[in-house]
């Protein structure tokens, strides 16, 4: 939330302003597509030289083993983490109770109006055992589904209050449920 001084000297009072911008935490993303880049070149650097030696070195059947081990690895490594870069890199705006999400990238920006379905709040990890991660869900009518985790997020603890002052439509809570190895199973999809 933003709050700004009265510029009237004769009073302490604070205007509420409803005007709200989520924080992204950028040296996440960087460091992010620092790594995207090395697994990328590391994955060219596997097929152009560390599969060709493996047929040299090894016999057919080992080397093949081996060369569909890596693609396979490599693949798995590049889309979830690519996936993740790609998909949650959108900023929350609010200006006068109407909210946007701002890409990153393309700096094209989303109107949270007819085509959004609403917003959920969910958590993933174990509080018990380590730590307990927070993200936001937001759901389209189309099918898409935009996340906010608590990491990239400076001011994470406010958007949800600031959402609601917005007047966004809240859809509820939602365990953080494993669909398969590389996605979630989304409550209100």
């Amino acid at each position: 939330m933003e709050y700004q001084h009265s510029r009237k000297p004769w009073t302490l009072a604070v205007i509420f302003m409803a005007n709200f911008k989520s924080r992204y935490v950028y040296p996440v993303l960087i460091i992010r597509l620092i790594f995207l880049f090395a697994l990328i070149t590391c994955f060219f650097l596997a097929v152009t030289i560390g599969i060709p030696s493996f047929w040299n070195k090894y016999s057919p059947v080992k080397a093949t083993g081996l060369t569909v081990l890596i693609l396979i690895l490599f693949t798995f490594v590049l889309y979830v983490f690519g996936r993740s870069v790609l998909t949650q890199r959108f900023i929350l705006r609010i200006e006068n109770k109407v909210a946007y999400l701002k890409d990153i990238f393309t700096k094209k920006e989303i109107s949270l109006d007819g085509t959004f379905k609403g917003y959920s709040y969910s958590s993933y990890g174990d509080s018990k055992a380590f730590h307990d991660f927070k993200t936001l869900l937001f759901y389209f009518h189309d099918g898409r589904i935009i996340e906010f985790p608590q990491f990239l997020y400076k001011n994470f603890k406010h958007i949800h209050s600031a959402l609601n002052d917005a007047e966004v439509h809240f859809l509820g809570n939602e365990p953080y449920i494993w669909k398969n190895l590389i996605a979630r199973d989304y409550k209100f999809k």
